[in-house]
């Protein structure tokens, strides 16, 4: 699981004139928006998610909580123990010093068929697959509340 937490707080205020929210319907368009935006989350991050094997990108969860104030809560977590260092980078692109072995005097990679052996490595920039998706998830908020209100019956002024 991810050691570093991203929290990204949305509150939406309704300020379309078009729009009138029914207070019957009201839990559902947030029940909506929130499947919408889990689909719409997941597919993102996924999407920036680098592969190899495929396995960091099938390790993308997600879990949602029902808070005792009415809001609702949306958890996307990753359970491979690298995703973190993918997301943030390793080496000098994230603490400026080379990398070591931890438990050996070299490194051992196969590269391209070959066995390549090395006492150092500069490590790995950040891929940001999560910083990215939530970015590129946060400009579509305003469509998916709406597509949200229109899927749960919500009548036009």
């Amino acid at each position: 699981n991810w050691k570093g937490v991203v929290i990204l707080k949305i509150e939406i205020r309704l300020q379309e004139p078009n729009f009138e929210i029914n207070p019957k319907y009201a839990e559902q368009v947030v029940d909506r928006f929130m499947d919408i935006s889990r689909e719409q989350l997941l597919t993102s991050i996924k999407g920036k998610t680098p592969v190899d094997y495929g396995t960091l990108r099938r390790s993308w969860a997600y879990k949602k909580y029902k808070l005792g104030d009415g809001n609702q809560k949306l958890r996307i977590s990753n359970s491979r123990k690298y995703a973190l260092f993918v997301e943030q980078g390793t080496g000098i692109f994230k603490t400026g010093h080379r990398i070591f072995p931890k438990n050996a005097s070299v490194f051992r990679a196969n590269i391209d068929g070959d066995v390549v052996f090395f006492r150092h490595h500069k490590g790995m920039p950040g891929k940001h697959m999560m910083e990215k998706g939530v970015k590129e998830y946060t400009v579509k908020i305003p469509n998916l509340f709406r597509t949200a209100m229109l899927q749960t019956n919500m009548r036009s002024k």
